[in-house]
């Protein structure tokens, strides 16, 4: 149930975005082809499928592999720092999840979204942490391979509670296989 409160809490502003981003995420290697008719279509069908996707229950399998899916991603983003000289933001996204609300499959396009609108105004550097180690690691990894640029802004994406983070990876709950 994260999945739909996450999603009520975008609609309206943010659905029309984040649907583009996946759209383009999921369908980028599929083409398009036939006439216009079929063409809307099929965008139709995709569209339908995304959003059926945000109140869709997840299982475990899907976390895991959003997190490999995001790990991939994030290391090519990375790559991205150097071509601009934007100020940085750093992007964090728990490796812990037990509900989908960071690491459920809507939540997946949903951080490419998140970074592409940073993007606008930062070169952002994302990364998949357990710890609050982790994190001071790769913001000191950050600084040293750019000295002349000053980290702008941080985004953390995790679980918490009044006082706290949850960004400590519960390991016999993430390894374990029923």
């Amino acid at each position: 149930m994260a999945s739909l409160s996450n999603t009520l809490l975008m609609i309206p502003r943010e659905l029309p975005s984040y649907l583009k981003v996946a759209y383009s995420l999921r369908y980028a290697n599929i083409p398009n082809e036939g006439n216009f008719i079929v063409r809307m279509w099929h965008a139709v069908q995709r569209i339908v499928s995304l959003i059926k996707e945000l109140i869709h229950s997840l299982s475990y399998l899907d976390l895991l592999e959003n997190r490999e899916k995001l790990k991939r991603d994030f290391t090519a983003i990375n790559l991205t720092v150097a071509e601009n000289q934007k100020p940085i933001c750093i992007y964090f996204v728990s490796t812990y999840d037990h509900s989908g609300a960071i690491l459920g499959n809507t939540l997946y396009y949903y951080h490419h979204y998140k970074i592409q609108d940073l993007q606008k105004h930062f070169a952002v550097a994302p990364q998949l942490v357990s710890s609050q180690d982790e994190m001071k690691t790769f913001m000191r990894s950050i600084r040293q391979q750019y000295p002349d640029r000053a980290i702008k802004f941080v985004d953390i994406v995790s679980h918490g509670g009044k006082s706290s983070l949850e960004i400590h990876a519960a390991l016999q709950y993430l390894y374990k296989v029923d």
